[in-house]
């Protein structure tokens, strides 16, 4: 189990940034360990290296940390493939390449927190503020709107006719929900699954979502 970060940046006075870094760091740890519910606001602290006080004041609550930490790799994934992708969209010719990139590597980091957004879904249950907004006013999973503005300049060029945003959301949907529930749907055991496969066949569907050139023949 990872020790206390309290030796790091001892005899220094940390930046606002880092101990939000750290705690979210400690939290993301601690949540995958013990789950949301057995994971107490102390014990991050502790783990963080960083006065249980200063949790409440970067985040207001534990169900707020929780979101944050559950969620911001999916809010960065969004971000940077938007990012990459907005630099290329006028080349339609790559369009099936970003395609894989983004449902592969989605696949993947739905399955690697397989176990937190199942507990973040199930917690949500009886506090429902979880899922709620973020700090700005905008959903959490911030990272789509930025995704569905490169997807509806993309489509605007393709004249593509689909809602770009409802399509994203769509697509989303489909393969978290398969890297999550997979074992619950396919049964199984998941070492015996050929996971590239998976992610190939749901590019396939999602090009045919969007209209898009991945189909097969």
């Amino acid at each position: 189990m990872p020790s206390s970060r309290a030796s790091v940046g001892a005899g220094r006075r940390r930046s606002s940034d880092e101990i939000h870094r750290l705690l979210l760091e400690a939290a993301s740890e601690l949540f995958a360990e013990k789950g949301y519910a057995a994971t107490t606001t102390r014990e991050i602290g502790v783990r963080a290296g960083v006065p249980e006080v200063m949790l409440f004041r970067h985040f207001g609550s534990k169900a707020s940390l929780f979101s944050e930490a559950s969620l911001q790799p999916f809010n960065d994934f969004l971000s940077q493939f938007a990012a990459s992708w907005g630099v290329h969209v006028d080349e339609a010719e790559l369009d099936e390449s970003y395609l894989q990139e983004f449902v592969g590597g989605l696949y993947e980091l739905a399955r690697d927190r397989r176990k937190l957004i199942i507990d973040l879904v199930s917690a949500a249950e009886y506090e429902p503020e979880i899922l709620g907004t973020s700090g700005d006013g905008g959903p959490m999973l911030a990272g789509l709107a930025e995704i569905a503005g490169v997807g509806r300049a993309a489509l605007a060029r393709r004249g593509g006719g689909v809602d770009s945003e409802l399509t994203v959301r769509a697509i989303i949907s489909m393969v978290t929900a398969t890297a999550v529930f997979r074992p619950l749907i396919f049964g199984g055991d998941d070492t015996d699954v050929d996971h590239d496969a998976v992610a190939r066949d749901l590019t396939v569907m999602a090009g045919r979502m969007i209209g898009g050139p991945s189909r097969r023949r």
